[in-house]
């Protein structure tokens, strides 16, 4: 009898401890729950706690959106980016304080700021037709699609007529972060490649495209 009691007082004590443990646990889980945070810069964020692990994604840009969990380890935190990768970056790089001027970081708001910013592009090159005399074609479509980095872009296909001349271009994106932007741009004589312009840099290529209406 002495000996069932003794069995059963040491099940009861065991069965204790596990319970305190799980509760510790949850508390534990509760005091490093999941945070908002804002990124001060763009930067890279990493599959470990170092700058020589593997970089899970090149440009996590300026002014985003993360989520943090638990505390920093060696100035270092875990995240999450908006497009749902996980990774570490350097705490100092990161501020409670969200910045003026951002929205929600939800798929719905970049979506808006791509297609207000290619918009924008358009209305520069727009301008720029009209002033020098050339015929504005039908109002490109505002496509919108996540580029290979998880940025949302927006891509138009504006056309312009002149004195037999055609100015088209394609692959005209705009970044909300301004990273990877590229831009393809054409004049044509009939079936003639006249003058011809492709680059990475969207400014200079909307300039170059605005300096070249104004010379036919």
């Amino acid at each position: 009898m002495k000996g069932l009691l003794k069995r059963t007082m040491m099940v009861l004590t065991i069965a204790t401890i596990l319970a305190v443990g799980l509760f510790l646990s949850a508390l534990t889980v509760h005091a490093t729950s999941e945070r908002p945070m804002y990124t001060k810069k763009a930067m890279k964020v990493y599959e470990k706690r170092s700058k020589s692990s593997k970089v899970v994604k090149k440009n996590l840009s300026k002014n985003k959106k993360v989520i943090v969990y638990g505390s920093a380890k060696n100035g270092w935190v875990e995240i999450t980016c908006p497009d749902g990768t996980n990774g570490y970056v350097k705490k100092a790089d990161l501020t409670t304080k969200k910045p003026a001027g951002v929205s929600a970081q939800g798929s719905g708001s970049e979506e808006q700021q791509a297609i207000a910013l290619a918009k924008q592009d358009y209305t520069k090159l727009k301008k720029a037709a009209i002033d020098n005399g050339w015929e504005v074609g039908e109002a490109p479509d505002f496509k919108t699609e996540a580029g290979v980095t998880g940025a949302m872009y927006c891509a138009f296909e504006p056309v312009f007529y002149k004195d037999g001349y055609n100015f088209i271009t394609t692959h005209c994106r705009t970044y909300i972060n301004g990273s990877g932007t590229h831009i393809c741009w054409w004049i044509m004589d009939g079936n003639n490649v006249v003058e011809r312009y492709s680059t990475n840099d969207n400014k200079r290529g909307l300039q170059y495209a605005i300096d070249a209406l104004s010379r036919y």
